[in-house]
C-alpha cells in the first residue's frame, strides 16, 4: 500500500496514536498543536530500535514467503524488492517542516492550507502528522535499512532536495 501512495492506517488500527489529534487556534487560523506529534513518539522508538542489518537478513531469509504472499494478492507487477524500495523512496520524499502547520477545515476533518503538503500521498500525510522530530527518526532509519537492503543511495531521495 505505502508503495502506491496508501496509508495502512486500517491494518495498523489497533496500534494507533493515543491521545486524539489536537490543533492549536490563533485568531482565525487553525494549526497542528505539537503534543499531537508526541502521540507517535512510541512508533518512532520503535522503528528506531531496529537493527538494520538484522533487518535486511530477516527479509532475506522470509523473502520467498514474502513473494508467495505478494503473488497470492495478485500482485504482478514486479518482484516485491522493487516494491518494498518504492515504499521506502516514498516514506523518503515526505518534508520535515519545522514550525506551524496550518489546517483548513475540510468536512469533519482538516486539510493541509499548503497545496504541496495537501498534495502529498495518503502514506506521506500519515508518516508527515508524526511531527518533524519522528519524521527524522523514521527516514533516518529508512536509509540505514535501504543501505543494508544493498539500494543504492543514489536512488534514494536526497534529503537536501525539500523544497521547504
Amino acid at each position: 500500500r505505502i508503495a502506491r501512495g496508501e496509508t495502512p492506517v486500517a491494518e495498523l488500527k489497533a496500534v494507533g496514536p493515543i491521545p486524539r489529534f489536537r490543533v492549536r487556534n490563533a485568531g482565525d487560523d487553525v494549526f497542528i498543536d505539537p503534543s499531537s506529534y508526541r502521540r507517535y513518539d512510541r512508533h518512532a522508538a520503535a522503528i528506531s530500535s531496529l537493527d538494520a542489518r538484522g533487518t535486511a537478513r530477516l527479509y532475506a531469509t522470509l523473502k520467498p514467503r514474502i513473494a508467495d504472499a505478494y503473488g497470492r494478492l495478485g500482485k504482478r507487477d514486479g518482484e516485491f524488492d522493487m516494491t518494498l524500495e518504492r515504499a521506502i523512496i516514498e516514506m523518503l520524499e515526505v518534508p520535515v517542516i519545522e514550525g506551524d502547520i496550518e489546517l483548513v477545515p475540510h468536512g469533519v476533518v482538516y486539510a493541509f492550507a499548503d497545496e504541496r503538503l495537501q498534495a502529498m500521498s495518503a502514506a506521506q500525510k500519515q508518516l508527515f502528522r508524526m511531527g518533524p522530530q519522528n519524521v527524522r527518526v523514521v527516514q533516518g532509519k529508512l536509509r540505514e535499512i535501504a543501505t543494508a537492503l544493498g539500494i543504492p543511495p543514489s536512488r534514494l531521495p536526497s534529503p537536501e532536495r525539500r523544497p521547504y
